[in-house]
């Protein structure tokens, strides 16, 4: 019902307008949704002054659409159908190049950069957005052989657009991609594509002079590090020797959004659009921006400042006699933040705020917090308090007693170094009034796990978290594996006493104790063996004399017939003063949980064992792999075969609820691993690192991390 009668709504009101020859629908806006835009059928498009915007999905924008409410007139998009329309103030959405919505629903830097150049030109704007978030430099050239095909599909809608007026400039910010690790790219070699990519955008539009302005990435978030050496090494003055009429805007200042934290929010990629427009305005228009500096009856000490910044550059300083100069302020109140730096073709007033000045002054300073208890490597912001609120100077200095436990930055973010006690103080710049917080820094919480033989992985082989530093409530403890075994829960007691521990709270600190039940092994005990080792060994030494005796021993594909072969007419044999039958021996245990299909490992340690016996071994005719047979072998074994996938154990035999857990468990385990030299020579099963390589030994046998047998 609401669909039909916005649309009735749209009908009618368009129906209005249609009577009004100057005025067209730009926007319809429902629930902060823009959901349509459009223009008269005969609104005359005016020649426009064409900007292409592409690059990453910063350029294609992540600020919040329902912050844009400025009035577009003047300014033009082209559309999905490669025609010029009123431009909404989301303008990527047309972009032919997308990876997804998100590249298409937000505000980028484009939406204040055409409101800039519009309103200081009075020229008509006409906007070519097709930007694609993640997309890497190679894509956006004309050799590119991606499937993404950045550049011929932006050329395409590029030629559409000159119908209606000029290419003036092309803003480009793309980076991201070229400054993470492996696909980091040096400066010449990305100069050379932004070389292609200009060159070949101008051939197109045949016009050689076309300006081309990049973007610095942010040099906040989560990647900032990154972001800071691409813009050292390739983002700065060098690139405008890449290719003549080239330019930069820096991205100093520049805010993002906390919970996505690489992309800019509303308030950045409007600051950026400002930037982009300004480089715009000085090169392709010619206008000149310059400082303002309101000295509030103040003076240079010498030659006065140069009023047009080229440079990122400390704001100067100017002298007052009886007065301390306080920094200069956007506002002549002094109600924001100090500007302390100046970023290329600045263009503002800028007020000298002075301590003889008329003001409210400041009465108490108060920290929200006496105390605070906390643990090394963490960081927190404390926050102060004013009194008078309307206080005319609120600026505040923070000490710390001792840095090296806690130390304090000016925006009051503290970081606990070390354990111990560190007072921070607050001072207000107006008074030097003071008030104080005690950090107490312990040891970091850590959760220990004694695993008492088992091991962290999980029952399909996956290596499962047992967090150590518990960094939020309700963290649920994961459940460890130990063969034949049923883990009956985690204690904070070694004797298990008290109740099982389900899950863990923020900051919670000790030793869990994994508690087993390993009473599932009966089969092996009533016939003497205490450990299913011990059961293999006899087994195969049993299988040995029969095979030297003349028996043929062979197990069937599926394991469920129960089918041995023996070539004598007795079946009779005598191992450890036992006395049974091999054809009709209770193998039962093998085929229930937990030593399902377990015959295949066996089979493979009878294979090792018949060897160092110098008689043939059993025929594999389930075509089962050696898998754990090393680890069963007294060092006669064979190693795993990891490195070819092991698909046919469910066909033959061997469930991956049983293979995969025991190779987790010799990969997993928690036992860290020591350096070789440390390696106590007794040690029969162990990890070791040597040449910067994980090793595994058992029983004196050495294995790398694929179960390869080195010598």
């Amino acid at each position: 019902m609401r669909h039909f009668i916005l649309t009735l709504f749209c009908l009618c009101t368009l129906g209005l307008l249609a009577s009004q020859s100057e005025a067209h629908l730009q926007r319809i806006v429902v629930d902060g949704l823009e959901v349509i835009v459009a223009g008269s059928a005969d609104e005359a498009i005016p020649e426009l002054d064409i900007y292409l915007c592409i690059g990453q999905s910063n350029m294609a924008g992540r600020g919040s659409f329902t912050d844009a409410t400025a009035d577009m007139t003047g300014i033009y998009l082209l559309n999905g159908a490669n025609q010029f329309i009123p431009s909404p103030a989301r303008m990527s959405q047309y972009s032919n190049v997308a990876s997804d919505s998100n590249d298409q629903y937000w505000i980028g830097p484009h939406y204040q950069f055409a409101l800039d150049v519009h309103a200081a030109t009075g020229r008509p704007i006409g906007m070519v957005v097709n930007a694609r978030g993640g997309s890497g430099i190679e894509s956006w050239v004309p050799s590119s052989t991606s499937t993404t095909q950045c550049y011929s599909k932006t050329i395409a809608r590029l030629k559409a657009a000159l119908a209606y007026g000029k290419l003036k400039g092309i803003l480009w910010h793309q980076g991201c991609n070229q400054a993470y690790g492996s696909y980091c790219m040096d400066a010449k070699t990305y100069y050379a594509y932004i070389n292609e990519l200009v060159n070949g955008l101008r051939k197109e539009v045949d016009d050689k002079d076309v300006w081309f302005i990049a973007g610095q990435l942010a040099e906040i978030g989560k990647d900032a590090e990154m972001h800071i050496k691409f813009n050292q090494t390739v983002m700065n003055d060098n690139i405008k020797s890449a290719v003549h009429n080239c330019d930069y805007v820096v991205s100093g200042d520049v805010t993002i959004n906390p919970a996505d934290p690489i992309h800019w929010d509303y308030a950045g990629a409007c600051l950026m659009g400002r930037r982009y427009a300004k480089k715009i305005l000085s090169h392709v228009y010619g206008k000149e921006f310059k400082m303002a500096y309101d000295l509030q009856g103040g003076y240079w000490s010498g030659q006065a400042p140069d009023s047009i910044i080229r440079h990122t550059t400390p704001t100067p300083t100017p002298m007052k006699d009886g007065a301390d100069f306080w920094g200069w302020f956007l506002e002549k109140d002094f109600s924001g933040k100090e500007v302390k730096i100046l970023y290329p073709d600045a263009s503002d007033t800028l007020y000298a705020r002075w301590s003889d000045m008329e003001r409210i002054k400041v009465t108490n300073v108060a920290v929200t917090q006496d105390t605070i208890s906390t643990y090394v490597g963490t960081e927190s912001t404390l926050q102060a308090s004013i009194t008078p609120a309307d206080a005319t100077v609120k600026d505040l200095t923070w000490t710390s007693s001792n840095e090296t436990i806690a130390s304090i930055s000016q925006t009051g973010m503290f970081t606990a170094n070390s354990i111990g006690r560190a007072t921070i103080t607050v001072t207000t710049l107006d008074g030097n009034f003071t008030d104080s917080c005690i950090i107490i820094v312990g040891e970091q919480p850590r959760i220990i796990y004694e695993l008492n033989g088992g091991a962290r992985v999980s029952s399909t082989g996956k290596c499962i978290t047992l967090a150590e530093v518990i960094e939020s409530n309700n963290y649920s403890l994961a459940t460890p594996f130990k063969m034949g075994c049923t883990f009956h829960g985690w204690f904070w007691e070694e004797d298990f006493s008290g109740q099982p521990v389900k899950t863990l709270n923020k900051g919670a600190s000790g030793t869990l104790y994994a508690m087993w039940d390993c009473t599932e092994e009966p089969e092996c005990n009533q016939y003497g063996w205490t450990t299913s080792e011990d059961m293999y060994q006899d087994l195969a030494a049993d299988v040995i004399a029969a095979k030297k005796a003349g028996f043929a021993f062979t197990f069937a594909s599926t394991f469920g017939t129960r089918t041995k072969k023996f070539g004598k007419a007795t079946n009779e044999h005598d191992v450890s003063g036992i006395s049974y039958d091999i054809q009709t021996f209770d193998m039962t245990f093998f085929t229930q949980a937990p030593y399902k299909a377990k015959w295949g490992w066996l089979l493979s340690y009878m294979k090792a064992r018949c060897k160092s016996e110098g008689v043939s071994a059993p025929t594999d005719n389930a075509g089962i792999r050696y898998n754990l047979a090393a680890f069963f072998s007294d060092g006669k074994g064979y190693s795993w075969d990891l490195k070819t996938p092991t698909a046919d154990y469910t066909t033959y035999g061997v469930s991956s609820t049983d293979y995969y857990p025991m190779l987790g468990a010799i990969l997993c385990d928690e036992t860290s691993a020591l350096p070789e030299e440390q390696m106590p020579s007794n040690h029969v099963g162990t990890k070791y690192i040597r040449d910067d390589q994980l090793f595994i030994r058992h029983k004196g046998i050495t294995y790398n991390i694929l179960g390869i047998k080195c010598q």
